[in-house]
Formats: structure tokens, C-alpha cells, sequence
């Protein structure tokens, strides 16, 4: 009786010995898992204020026009930059140069970077083919050649970014851009603004400009400017 009382208390400590290191394995786990938890959560906070910067910089980092539309309540500041792909432009020169350089437009959310979809948008497009034509005029409706009510297309696979194709000629460009600017489903944002673009000879073309806007896209040269030495290119 005695000896099998000895089996059953060593028994019993070492059933209760085994248990106490299993369980303390068992929070060292968990430690270790919840240390592990911490670091990648920090991990992943460093990298975002990293990347942060970086973001903001792409979003300046181009020749355009910019535009806040600033907060009414219910949305944060809305950042509207305007342009032309592939800047800077020159006019179309069979053989030399396409002159493709489309009407592009992005939307973010001012505060968080974030890009703004399924905005429903149409352009007015305004051409002066010479400096002249647009200092004389007193009317976008002035222009030497207009198309109106153009759809801005959403680009495909790049979330917030918008055009409307383009093949130009030497001269002045602008835009009225107007619809609306869906906020994340919130709020549906109206906008109704003009924009020229900045003259290449340095005479102003601001006149018909909305209030808000800076920076500036460039007017359309020929692209025999370039040229060194210079050539005479074919025109359309």
C-alpha cells in the first residue's frame, strides 16, 4: 500500500509539473506572438508614413493646373489637377511628332490622397490658333474652333484619373469642366470651372481662368522649336 501511495503522489507531481511548464510555454507563446503583433503593427505604421510623403510629392510632381474645392461640410477638400499628357506638348508634325497629348484630369481627396471614381464629367474645349485671335477676344465663346459637352472618360485600371483624346495643333487650349465629383458615396460634389493653358511666348492667357487655380500646363508650339539646328517641319 505503501509503494503504490509513492507511485500515485510521484505520479501526481509529475502530471503537475509537466502541466506548469506546458502552461508557462503557453504564455511565452503568447508573448512572443503578441511582441511579433506589435512589431509588424509598427512595422506597417513606419512604412505608411514613409510612404506618405512620397505620395504627395507624385501628386505635385507634374506640369499642371490645380484646383481645391474646398470642404462644404460633409467631405474634406477635394484636389483637382488638370493637364495634358506627355508634356510638354507640341503640335502635330507628320512623320516627326503624333501631337497626342489628351485633355487628362485627376481627383483625390485632399486630406488622405485617396482617389476619387465615378465622377460624371464633360469638357468645353476652346482652341485660339494665334495669340492675336485670343487677346481680341472677349468670349471663351470667341474661340476659333469649339467641342462642346465631351464626355472625360474614366482611364481604365489607374483609379481617379480622367481624359479626353487629343491630336493638337500649334495654338491656345482651355476648358470648362463641369458635373459632378462623387465623394466616396457621401456627397455629390458640383463643379462648373475654366482653365487655359500657360502661353509658351509668355503673354497671358489667364483672363478666362476661374478663381482657385495654380500652376499652369503649357500651350502647344510647333515642333520645329525644338529643332537644333533648326528645321523647317511639315505642318498639317
Amino acid at each position: 500500500m505503501k509503494i503504490q501511495l509513492k507511485h500515485k503522489i510521484l505520479s501526481g507531481f509529475t502530471n503537475f509539473t509537466k502541466n506548469n511548464q506546458n502552461n508557462k510555454k503557453r504564455k511565452q507563446s503568447t508573448i512572443n506572438t503578441n511582441k511579433i503583433t506589435k512589431i509588424l503593427a509598427m512595422a506597417t505604421i513606419l512604412s505608411v508614413a514613409t510612404f506618405m510623403p512620397t505620395l504627395n510629392q507624385l501628386s505635385y510632381a507634374f506640369p499642371h493646373s490645380s484646383l481645391v474645392i474646398q470642404n462644404q461640410g460633409n467631405f474634406n477638400p477635394i484636389r483637382m489637377v488638370v493637364g495634358h499628357s506627355d508634356e510638354p506638348t507640341f503640335a502635330v508634325s507628320p512623320g516627326v511628332h503624333s501631337g497626342k497629348h489628351n485633355l487628362e484630369l485627376s481627383l483625390t481627396d485632399q486630406e488622405t490622397l485617396l482617389p476619387l471614381t465615378g465622377a460624371s464629367l464633360k469638357a468645353d474645349m476652346f482652341y485660339f490658333n494665334s495669340w492675336t485671335n485670343f487677346d481680341t477676344a472677349t468670349s471663351v465663346n470667341d474661340a476659333d474652333e469649339k467641342k462642346l459637352n465631351q464626355n472625360i472618360g474614366q482611364i481604365f485600371g489607374n483609379p481617379g484619373f480622367y481624359t479626353v483624346r487629343e491630336i493638337q495643333s500649334e495654338g491656345i487650349y482651355g476648358y470648362r469642366i463641369y458635373g459632378t465629383i462623387d465623394y466616396f458615396g457621401v456627397a455629390s460634389v458640383p463643379i462648373d470651372t475654366t482653365i487655359f493653358c500657360s502661353s509658351f511666348d509668355g503673354n497671358p492667357t489667364t483672363k478666362f481662368n476661374s478663381v482657385g487655380w495654380t500652376g499652369g500646363f503649357g500651350c502647344t508650339p510647333k515642333a520645329d522649336t525644338i529643332t537644333f539646328p533648326t528645321i523647317v517641319l511639315p505642318t498639317i
